[in-house]
């Protein structure tokens, strides 16, 4: 399993047990989570295109399914196709 948490603080470090974290002690073979907050869409929203962390999921995880990207790449791509200032 490999996930991507669209939520808040799910990758703290100052946290012991947070949920990325404990997700990797458990078999996931990868995650990606925020470290401090991020934001989603507020409402419901076509997610292809999206700057929203749901968006970014959607698009990270497309990356990663239907275009066999690696994951790395995949998340690159993603933060490469999304400038910074359209992110929440």
């Amino acid at each position: 399993v490999f996930t991507f948490q669209a939520s808040c603080l799910n990758a703290n470090p100052y946290t012991s047990n947070n949920l990325a974290y404990s997700l990797l002690l458990n078999g996931a073979i990868g995650t990606v989570g925020a470290t401090r907050e991020s934001h989603g869409p507020g409402s419901p929203i076509p997610l292809q295109d999206s700057a929203s962390n749901a968006g970014l999921g959607y698009a990270f995880v497309q990356r990663l399914v239907e275009e066999g990207s690696p994951a790395g790449d995949a998340l690159a791509d993603v933060r490469r196709d999304v400038p910074p200032d359209r992110w929440w």
